[in-house]
This record gives structure tokens, sequence and C-alpha cells, in this order.
């Protein structure tokens, strides 16, 4: 197939995918925290159509007990979505007065709850609720498109990029909780283009920041990364650790570019300038990552530590500088987003500490924390790999939406279902592990040198070679693993440490970057059962 079939044949499967996300926005069961935040979106009528800051200014102490309530759900919530879906029910044409009341949690497994909140006007109307779905489905139906983004730029295969986008869209919490009319939608979409934009700056900036046209379009690439950031705290403040992932990564780049783990060596062989089996007027093949900067003479590499760390030094001093320019960006971008920071911004981070972490002790204590490490680990693998869709976290809503959740589940539209996927998933994730950590072998063999005079191709294996990442130089290679797996590892290990129960949608920031390392992994596999399945076709 042409390249051009092959792009339409990526963009048929990423409009399917996201008319399947769509198709089921509608089936999802109800939540009643969609209900608060449809209330939370007032505040863009407050701030938009009155123009009433003080209305969502931070107050201490509050005006009245409904007061407080605002202020408490504004700190610990995102604001994107909600701004967002008061954008889409104005546009829409409806009022204030359409919008329902926050639910009221009883947390006593009353039977009443239901009830009560539906006649009190708690319970939002069914227009509103598919306006509120539609936001949050539109984001979710975005970040499969960028998590194939992701899985393509770091692998440049299109197995690997389809493998991604299939096992995150057919993850069943991604599916139930990024449809909903929530804060998830928004944190998937914004989280993942944090890192597809850090993984372009990985590849782009050794080339780009060496040729001066190419500077502003970095420049410009580096601002967009601190925005995308701001709005990725901003959809839901668990999006800092991907922005701290991106910015690892991006400040770590220099330390393998610059050549600081490569394996001294005395002497490397010549390049034979004019190969005898090549003819005039044919370019000769590309040095491989351990030759020579392609000068065709004998190269040698006395290169000690002490110059190695010097190297990173100065690769790495404006690195940081724009890393740390990056991060101001998105605190920057955060404040704007927050307009109920605004009136004590100093002391903003400790009261939503204080108010997050009461909230977490409520939970825990109502629905029973962890006790050790050994079950927040199978908590997180459980979630990571096998979970079956959490629709509810209160027992007694089971009697309130059973209904809906046998429709739900039992159709095609819940996502993948059994044992079997999450072996088939797990054992895809260890082979990406590996073709990633391979990617490091490069790094600790090859010399230093400048990879933006690397000639095209300069990293291609032999024919029939398993290269993991066949597109990069190793300088970038490595870069672009390593911020992969910064992705996977940081998250888990501030899951793991942050996380008190297993409430399935605070697991989801592991989602993205498990389906990007199995969609590497599936790549792998592919290359090596394909040597054999063809020497079995060629001989049987």
């Amino acid at each position: 197939m042409t390249r051009r079939i092959w792009l339409i044949v990526d963009v048929l499967w990423l409009v399917g995918v996201g008319l399947y996300v769509f198709a089921g926005r509608d089936d999802v069961p109800f939540h009643g925290d969609e209900s608060t935040h449809l209330y939370m979106s007032l505040d863009y009528h407050r701030l938009v159509i009155e123009g009433d800051l003080d209305a969502v200014l931070y107050r201490d102490p509050p005006r009245d007990g409904q007061a407080r309530m605002d202020r408490d759900l504004r700190i610990v919530n995102g604001t994107v979505t909600k701004m967002t879906t008061g954008l889409a029910w104005d546009v829409a044409g409806l009022e204030r007065d359409d919008i329902n009341g926050p639910w009221a949690w009883w947390g006593t497994g009353d039977p009443r709850e239901w009830d009560e909140n539906i006649r009190q006007g708690h319970m939002p109307s069914e227009r509103l609720l598919r306006i509120g779905r539609t936001v949050s489905t539109a984001f979710t139906a975005l970040s499969v498109a960028v998590v194939f983004g992701i899985a393509w730029l770091v692998t440049e295969r299109r197995i690997a990029a389809w493998a991604a986008s299939f096992v995150y869209v057919s993850t069943p919490a991604v599916l139930l909780n990024g449809r909903r009319a929530m804060t998830e939608g928004a944190l998937l979409l914004f989280s993942a283009l944090v890192i597809l934009l850090a993984v372009i700056l990985v590849r782009a900036q050794v080339r780009d920041l060496q040729v001066r046209g190419a500077r502003a379009r970095t420049l410009a690439m580096w601002i967009a990364l601190g925005g995308l950031g701001g709005f990725a705290v901003a959809s839901k403040h668990s999006g800092a650790v991907t922005v701290l992932v991106a910015c690892l990564g991006l400040a770590l780049e220099p330390l393998l570019r610059s050549g600081v783990f490569a394996v001294h060596r005395e002497s490397q062989p010549p390049v034979d300038a004019d190969p005898p089996d090549s003819q005039e007027g044919t370019p000769r093949s590309a040095p491989t990552g351990n030759s020579s900067t392609g000068e065709g003479t004998e190269a040698l590499y006395e290169f000690s530590l002490y110059a190695r760390l010097g190297r990173w030094t100065a690769l790495a001093g404006p690195n940081l500088l724009r890393v740390v320019g990056t991060g101001l960006l998105a605190l920057a971008v955060f404040l704007l987003l927050n307009p109920a920071w605004w009136a004590e911004p100093l002391h903003m981070p400790g009261h939503v500490v204080d108010q997050r972490r009461a909230l977490l002790d409520g939970q825990a204590e109502a629905f029973g924390p962890y006790d050790t490490l050994s079950e927040r680990t199978a908590g997180l693998l459980n979630q990571a790999f096998f979970a079956k869709a959490q629709y509810f976290e209160v027992p007694v809503w089971e009697q309130f939406i059973s209904v809906e959740i046998n429709a739900y589940a039992g159709s095609w539209l819940s996502g993948r279902q059994g044992l079997f996927w999450g072996v088939l998933i797990v054992g895809a994730f260890a082979f990406g592990v590996g073709a990633l950590v391979e990617s490091f072998r490069g790094v600790s063999q090859s010399p230093p040198g400048d990879v933006a005079h690397s000639e095209p191709g300069a990293n291609q294996s032999a024919v029939g070679e398993i290269m993991p990442l066949q597109a990069l130089d190793h300088g970038r290679n490595s870069a672009v693993a390593l911020t992969v797996l910064l992705w996977v590892g940081i998250t888990a290990l501030a899951l793991l440490a942050l996380t008190p129960m297993e409430w399935q949608r605070y697991y989801l920031p592991i989602q993205a970057p498990v389906a990007v390392v199995a969609g590497i992994g599936a790549a792998r596999l592919v290359d090596l059962v394909r040597p054999l399945v063809t020497h079995l076709v060629l001989h049987r």
C-alpha cells in the first residue's frame, strides 16, 4: 500500500474508535458525582455571564454552609471540565435554573438517598446529563488519538500505534469514567498531550537546536508544553504527576546525549569511505551507532568521565532553564484557569492539600483503606491490567443502578472482559518494557557524538536484526525510551504512595502509559514471530 492509503487507514481507525467511545455515552450507568460536576459548571455562569469574580474567590470563613461546600468543591476539583460544560450548556440554550444541585451523599447505605436527591432537585435532566457527558466523551475520544500518536512517535510502527490505542480504548475503566460527566476525560486528554509533546521535543530538540531556522519552532513547542501542563493540572490535580514526568524526561535527555554512559574506547576501526561493492552515484550506507562521525577516517575517542560531565553540563544548563521555564508557565496557566486561587495564591496549596487529605481520609475510613504495601501493589496491578469496571463505590448504589449496570456490562460498549485479556496485556507490557530497556544498549556502547549531524538511517540495523526503536539514533532513542519508562514508573509510584484504597477512578492515570508500553510490546512480538512464520511458510 502507498503511504497515503496507510494514512487513510489510520484516520479510519481513529474515527472508528472515536465513534465507539461516543456510542456508549448515553448507556453508562449514572454516578452521583456527575450531578456534582454539572452543578459546579455554574461557575461558568458566574464568571462569564454574570462577571462575578467575587463569587468564586476562596473565602475563609465562608458566608454560609452552602458557600463552604461550593468553596471546598472548587479547590479539590478541576476547572477545565466544568468550564467547558458550562460553555456547552450555554451554547445549547440552557439557563442557570436548568442546572441541578449537587448530589447529597448520605454515606449510610440508606436506600432513601436516591429518592431524596431526586426530590431535592439533585438529579440532572436527561438533556443536561447528555451535554455534560458529550464534553467528557469528546475529551476521552481525543485522548485515544493522542495515545495512538505517542506509540507511533516512540516506535514509528503502525502495529504499535494500533495496538496501544486498542488496549487503551478497550479498557473498561477508561470507557466508563471517560464517558461520565466528570473530570476524568479532560485529565486523560491533557495528560496524554503533555507526554506526546514531551516525546516530540525529545526527538526534535537535538536536531532543531542546531538549526537556526528551527529554534523558533522548538521554542514554540516548549511554550505549548507549558500551556498543556497547566491544562493537565487544571483538569485534575493528579495531572501534576504527568507534568513532572515530562519535565524530568526532558531534563535528563542531555545526560544521555552527552555520552556520560558511553563505554570508553581507545579507537574505532576506520570507515571505508568507498566500499568495494559500491557503485558511482550510489549513496553508501550510513554508519551505525558505533561508527565515527562519517568522515571516512579513523576516529580516536579519548573521552574521560570529566570531559563527559563537562559536555553534559554544557548541554544540560540551557535545557534546565527551559524545563524550569516550562514548569513556571504551567503554573501560570493553572493559576489563570483557577480564579478561586486568586484571593490567596500563596496559601492555596496548603488549603488544597488539607482539604484533599481530609477527603481521602474520610473515604478511606468509610470504605476501608489499604493496610500493607502488598495490598497497595495488588490493587495497582489489578487496576492496571485485570479490573472490571467499578460502577459505584457505595454498596447501596447497586440497588439504584443495577438495571443500567446489567444492560451496559452485557453490551459490546463496555470494553474487553475476562482474565485472558489481562494476561495478554501483561505479556505485551513485559515485552514492551524489554524493548524500551534494550534501547539503552546503544548509549552504553557508543561514543558520544553530535547526533544533530548524524545521517538519516544511522541507527538502522542489519536486515533481520530486531531494533526496538529503529527510527531514532541512539541518543534520542534512549531519551524517548527513558521518557516512556518514567511515565510508567513515576505514575505507578505516585499511585502506590498516594492512593489509600482501591477506587478505580484514582488509578486512571496508569492506563495510558500501560497501553503505550503494551503497544510497543505487541510490535516487538510481531518482529519476533514474523521470521518464524516466514520460515514455516517457506519450508512447509
